[in-house]
């Protein structure tokens, strides 16, 4: 299966979230789930959306992974891209007056 068949199968496009990737592989093995699709073909189908899901997920990561090693070249202690960040209420802001 090449890349172009994944996004088919699954009916996304090229720039999809990671977020939205997972919704629709969701929505899809609900879907055609062996144990809920009673289909001859819903096995076979399952591990065809099963390995659409995992190239179009490795395509995302790659894709992305050039943006994470220059935040990281440039800002090493930085935890920026990881997941984590610091909620704007932490800030504190004093103003004195001149």
């Amino acid at each position: 299966m090449n890349l172009e068949q994944a996004f088919k199968l699954l009916q996304v496009h090229g720039n999809i979230s990671p977020g939205d990737l997972q919704i629709q592989y969701r929505l899809l093995a609900i879907k055609f789930h062996p144990d809920k699709n009673k289909d001859e073909n819903a096995t076979m189908l399952m591990a065809q959306i099963n390995q659409a899901y995992e190239l179009i997920k490795k395509y995302i990561e790659q894709k992305e992974m050039p943006s994470k090693i220059i935040i990281q070249a440039y800002y090493p202690n930085s935890n920026w891209g990881q997941g984590t960040a610091t909620s704007a209420s932490s800030w504190t802001f004093t103003m004195s007056s001149s």
